[in-house]
């Protein structure tokens, strides 16, 4: 995963029972009721693992942990200021790199 980008991480489970979810990791409260984790504008403390506890009456069980790892992105050239006349079109571009090669 990049940062800045958005990463979902979620469970499937099958049960006659009413099941229950509890979506947690590094550093995210639990979630209670909910299959999934969405988290968005994903910075390096995001980076960890994560878990679901699923829990009905006939008991819990915890999925196996999922590793987030969240590669940093340095800006090697920024936007050049430019001046055009108004209603013109106008680009802007930007050239990055991954540090993790």
């Amino acid at each position: 995963m990049f940062g800045g980008g958005t990463v979902s991480l979620g469970v499937s489970c099958q049960s006659v029972l009413p099941l229950t979810y509890n979506a947690a990791g590094r550093d995210q409260p639990a979630r209670r009721n909910r299959k999934s984790l969405v988290l968005s504008n994903v910075v390096m403390s995001c980076a960890g693992t994560y878990s679901v506890v699923v829990s009905n009456s006939a008991g819990t069980v915890t999925s196996s942990n999922a590793l987030l790892t969240v590669i940093p992105l340095v800006i090697n050239s920024s936007p050049q200021s430019q001046t055009v006349f108004a209603g013109s079109t106008v680009n802007f571009g930007v050239s990055c790199e991954s540090l993790c090669r």
